[in-house]
């Protein structure tokens, strides 16, 4: 642990492996490999500890964020959401599953966008709108459960969006 908190995550995840060869079904230790891959940018890597985490324990809240931010860095944007989605479920209260859940309908936008812009697609357009509306309603939800990042996302993202 303390490695990955100084960012040696070469080292963390040697020393995660470790663990895991005396017990592959720690989940904390898949959990802070995986912490330590995503660290690293190596996503499918970091997808598969996750993977493993959340077959051994479904609802491991974290597992599922991290997780999620990993598909949303591979543009697996909807299924990304699922995680969040599935975070919020099993943590209602908690403001980090819909800030993130969000940013992901927000990625959708953008492509969304990008389909808009080259094809004058107007179903697009209607469908990046609602999305907006999806998001904000999101961050606001966040910022319900004093999730400091919507405070910002909010101004950012939000303003004129009814």
């Amino acid at each position: 642990m303390v490695k990955l908190v100084l960012a040696d995550y070469s080292g963390a995840i040697e020393d995660f492996t470790k663990v895991l060869n005396v017990s592959p079904n720690n989940v904390k230790a898949l959990f802070n490999r995986g912490t330590a891959y995503s660290k690293k940018k190596e996503y499918k890597k970091a997808i598969v500890d996750f993977d493993k985490a959340l077959s051994i324990d479904p609802k491991y809240y974290k597992a599922l964020i991290n997780r999620g931010i990993c598909k949303t860095q591979l543009d697996q944007t909807e299924s990304a959401k699922n995680d969040f989605s599935t975070a919020v479920s099993s943590s209602p209260t908690n403001g980090e599953g819909y800030y993130y859940r969000a940013l992901a309908t927000l990625n959708h936008v953008n492509l969304v966008k990008s389909d808009a812009r080259n094809a004058m697609n107007m179903r697009a357009i209607k469908k990046n709108i609602l999305a907006q509306k999806e998001a904000c309603s999101d961050f606001e939800k966040a910022k319900v459960y004093e999730y400091a990042k919507a405070y910002e996302a909010i101004k950012e993202y939000c303003v004129g969006v009814k």
